[in-house]
């Protein structure tokens, strides 16, 4: 019997928010038949779900043990960084001409919610729901699902890092300096405080590796 895919993609979005946010641990054995009970599925979904996420990075399969979820090392973590660093000035000199009225007014609700949330779980959902939105009007639809992977699979430590805080916020004064640098069609301008930003990020997260 074949599943509906959306029935395929709602587990495996189960899975992956769980992951991300350390609900499931790295490391963590992921095991069929928990997962089958948990979501009161049968194995044929779980199965496709576990193999969505295996090619998105998340999980690894050694041969006679099953699924594991992948560990988060300086090394890949780096490497997605370096990635990420690449990629996203083509995307934002692309996208930024684009930018509609009602990109700005989504991006300053976006902005305002993060601003009035202490929950690092939904602050990590909202800074990638920001960066969604002014990486999305771009052509480059592939480089755009690769940034993608590759942010989702930092996510991770983006949430560890904002509930390792004092003070759990996030300063969102850069974004909007980015977006008021877009409204003015400064794009290179903008692109600079995006990666300036991007920079701090990189900071604090290989700093959680010290």
């Amino acid at each position: 019997m074949i599943m509906p895919k959306t029935a395929i993609e709602q587990l495996s979005g189960n899975l992956r928010k769980d992951i991300i946010h350390g609900i499931i641990k790295s490391g963590e054995h992921i095991k069929e038949k928990e997962i089958a009970v948990k979501y009161k599925v049968s194995r044929i979904p779980v199965r496709e779900a576990l193999m969505q996420l295996e090619n998105e990075g998340y999980l690894v399969k050694i041969p006679r043990k099953g699924n594991f979820v992948r560990s988060l090392t300086r090394n890949s973590v780096e490497e997605s960084l370096l990635i990420y660093e690449n990629l996203v000035p083509l995307i934002l000199k692309d996208a930024i001409t684009k930018y509609s009225k009602k990109t700005y007014r989504d991006v300053e609700k976006i902005l305002n919610k993060i601003e009035c949330s202490d929950d690092s779980l939904e602050i990590t959902d909202l800074v990638w729901d920001f960066k969604k939105k002014v990486f999305e009007k771009t052509k480059y639809i592939h480089i755009f699902s690769i940034v993608e992977n590759v942010f989702k699979q930092s996510m991770r430590l983006v949430s560890i890092l904002i509930e390792s805080m004092e003070q759990k916020s996030f300063n969102v004064s850069s974004y909007k300096k980015f977006m008021k640098l877009c409204s003015q069609n400064k794009k290179t301008e903008a692109i600079k405080v995006f990666m300036d930003f991007l920079k701090i990020e990189r900071k604090l997260l290989m700093g959680m590796f010290n």
